[in-house]
C-alpha cells in the first residue's frame, strides 16, 4: 500500500475497530418462483414461513418454511398434487403444530378451478390430516387466512364467487371437519382478507372487493354489524375496539398506507394515512404491548422499485418512524409478528429484475425497525467515510447519540456541504470531539453500487463487504480513473488503497462524466 500525504482540516484521530450487525435479512429460494406470504413466531421462538413454491418442470405447491431464531432453515415442506396450490397463511396449533390454509386446483373442483386447501401438520411440517371445501364444483374458492378458536378448532376466511358475497367464512373443528359456512358482502368479487375470533366470542372480519367490509358476527357466524370499511388485515385491539390497515386514495391521487381504529361497534375512532408520493399499501397490523401499532406492505407499489414499508405508530395513529427494505430489485412485504426480543420479523418477496426470479424475503429487524447495526469505536476527530445502506437514512438515525454536522463534497459548487440524509455510494467526514462508540443502524445494506461520476474528484462509498479496488469499476471506455485515495487517521494522510473497506469513503478523480460500479 503506497501512502500520500495531503494536508487537510484534521486536528484529531478517528479509528472505526469493529463492525457488527444487529437483525438480519435473507432470501430462500426454493424454485425459480418462490412466495413468502405469512410469518409467525413458535412458542418456542423458531419462525415458520407459508408461501408457494414453483418447481421447475411442475406446478405451485404449498411451501412450509421452520428457520431458528437467525434465519436458518431447519427444515422445508412441500404440499400439494399434480396441479396449482398455494399456500397463503399459517397458525400454530395448540399441540405445537401447524395449519396451513390457502386454495388447490390438484383436489379443487371442476374444470380445474380452485377449492379452499387447509393443511394440518405436526410438529416437523409432516401432514396430519388436510380437507378442501367449495360452494360449489364451477366456482372458485380460496382461503386466505385463519385463527385458532377458543375450543380448539379454527376460523378460515377466504373468497368464493359462488355467492352474490363472495367473503367466505368457515368454522371447523378440531380434526378440520365443517360446522357451518357463511358468506357476506354484496358481489362475488368482495372477498374475505382477515379474520380473528373476539373477546367474549363471534369474529371480527375484513374484506374488500367491490365494496369494503368491517363485519362482526356471534359465535354462530351470524352478522351482528357491518360498517363500509376494510382492508387486509384486522386485530381487535386492548380497550375492544378493532384496528385494520390497508389503502386509501391519497391527496395527489396515489394510494397511501392506510390505518383506522374503531371502538367495540366498529364505528370510526381515528383513521390516518402514510405514505409519501408513490403508491403504498399496507398488508399486516399488529398492536403492540405499549398500545402502539405496527404495520407492514408496500412501497413505490406498482412501480419498478417497490421496497418492504414498516410503519410504526402510537396509540392515535400518529407516526413515530418509518423503515424501507430492499435494494433496486422489487420487495413485498405481507405479513410480520413481534420477535421475543421485541423486534419484529417480517416476511414478503423478492424479485430479481433482471431474470424475473422470486425468492422468499425474510426480516429481522429490533424494536426500531432497523435490521443491521454497525457498531466502531471511534476516538475524537474526523474521519472519511461511507454507510453501506442502501435506502437513504436521516442523520439522527444514523448517529443518534449527536454527531458533528455530516460532510459530502457537493460536485455542483466544487465545496463541502452539510446534509440531512446520506446513502450508500456516497462517502463523507465526520468529527466527535470525544472517545466513543459510532452506531451507524440502518436496513437493507448494499451487496452492489452503482453511482454517477463527475469530472474532477468525487466522494464516494463501498459496499457491505471488503472487496479489492480492482472490483471498482469506471464505466465508459472514454473516462479515465486518474487515482483513488483513501483516509488514513492515524497518520493523518492519504493513501492508495489496495481494498475498498465496509464504512469508509474514498476519494476517486476521473476526467469525464460516466459511472461507477462496485461488485463483490
Amino acid at each position: 500500500m503506497r501512502t500520500t500525504t495531503i494536508q487537510f482540516f484534521i486536528a484529531f484521530l478517528f479509528i472505526i475497530t469493529a463492525i457488527c450487525y444487529a437483525g438480519w435479512e435473507r432470501e430462500y429460494n426454493i424454485s425459480y418462483l418462490d412466495y413468502g406470504n405469512c410469518v409467525i413466531v413458535t412458542s418456542t421462538g423458531e419462525f415458520v414461513i407459508a408461501g408457494t413454491a414453483n418447481i421447475p418442470g411442475s406446478t405451485f405447491d404449498v411451501l412450509l418454511i421452520k428457520t431458528n431464531e437467525y434465519g436458518d432453515t431447519l427444515w422445508t415442506k412441500l404440499y400439494g398434487g399434480s396441479r396449482s396450490d398455494h399456500g397463503k397463511y399459517v397458525i400454530e396449533t395448540a399441540d405445537s403444530g401447524y395449519l396451513i390454509v390457502g386454495d388447490s386446483k390438484s383436489f379443487g373442483g371442476l374444470w380445474d378451478l380452485d377449492d379452499v386447501y387447509v393443511v394440518r401438520t405436526d410438529v416437523i411440517g409432516d401432514t396430519i390430516w388436510t380437507r378442501t371445501f367449495g360452494e360449489g364444483g364451477s366456482n372458485v374458492d380460496r382461503g386466505n387466512a385463519a385463527s385458532l378458536t377458543s375450543d380448539g378448532g379454527y376460523v378460515v376466511i377466504g373468497w368464493s364467487n359462488f355467492h352474490t358475497g363472495g367473503i367466505y367464512l368457515i368454522r371447523l373443528n378440531d380434526l378440520g371437519d365443517s360446522i357451518w359456512t357463511r358468506t357476506f358482502g354484496a358481489s362475488s368479487e368482495d372477498q374475505g382478507n382477515s379474520v380473528s375470533e373476539t373477546v367474549g366470542g363471534g369474529f371480527i372480519i375484513t374484506g374488500t372487493g367491490v365494496g369494503r367490509y368491517l363485519i362482526k358476527t356471534n359465535g354462530s357466524g351470524d352478522t351482528v354489524w357491518t360498517k363500509p370499511y376494510g382492508g387486509s388485515s384486522v386485530k381487535q385491539t386492548f380497550d375492544g375496539g378493532y384496528i385494520f390497515c390497508g389503502g386509501a386514495t391519497g391527496s395527489f391521487g396515489d394510494i397511501d398506507c392506510c390505518l383506522l381504529k374503531t371502538d367495540i361497534i366498529g364505528d370510526s375512532v381515528w383513521a390516518r394515512t402514510y405514505g409519501q408520493t408513490m403508491n403504498e399499501y399496507a398488508n399486516s397490523v399488529i398492536q403492540l404491548p405499549d398500545t402502539g401499532f405496527v404495520m407492514v406492505g408496500i412501497a413505490n407499489l406498482f412501480g419498478d422499485d417497490e421496497d418492504v414499508y414498516l410503519i410504526r405508530t402510537d396509540l392515535a395513529g400518529n407516526l413515530l418512524w418509518e423503515r424501507k427494505y430492499g435494494d433496486f430489485n422489487n420487495e413485498t412485504g405481507h405479513s410480520l409478528a413481534v420477535t421475543p426480543d421485541g423486534g419484529f420479523i417480517i416476511v414478503g418477496t423478492k424479485e430479481i429484475i433482471s431474470t424475473g426470479v422470486k425468492n422468499v424475503y425474510l426480516i429481522k429487524t429490533d424494536s426500531m425497525g432497523y435490521s443491521s447495526t454497525y457498531e466502531c469505536e471511534i476516538s475524537r476527530g474526523w474521519n472519511l467515510l461511507s454507510t453501506p445502506y442502501i435506502k437513504p437514512n436521516a442523520i439522527t438515525d444514523l448517529y443518534p447519540v449527536g454527531y458533528s454536522p455530516i460532510y459530502i463534497w457537493d460536485k455542483d459548487s466544487v465545496d463541502y456541504v452539510i446534509v440531512d440524509t446520506i446513502s450508500a455510494g456516497t462517502g463523507f467526514w465526520i468529527a466527535l470531539g470525544t472517545d466513543s462508540l459510532l452506531q451507524i443502524n440502518g436496513t437493507t445494506m448494499a451487496s452492489s453500487i452503482r453511482d454517477t461520476l463527475y469530472p474532477g474528484w468525487n466522494l464516494i462509498g463501498t459496499i457491505k463487504e471488503r472487496v479489492h479496488i480492482s472490483n471498482l469499476v469506471v464505466m465508459l471506455a472514454y473516462i479515465d480513473m486518474h487515482a483513488v485515495f483513501g483516509w488514513d487517521p492515524t497518520t493523518a494522510s492519504y493513501f492508495e488503497p489496495d481494498y475498498l473497506i465496509p464504512g469508509k469513503g474514498y476519494w476517486v478523480l476521473v476526467n469525464d462524466y460516466g459511472w461507477f460500479t462496485i461488485e463483490p
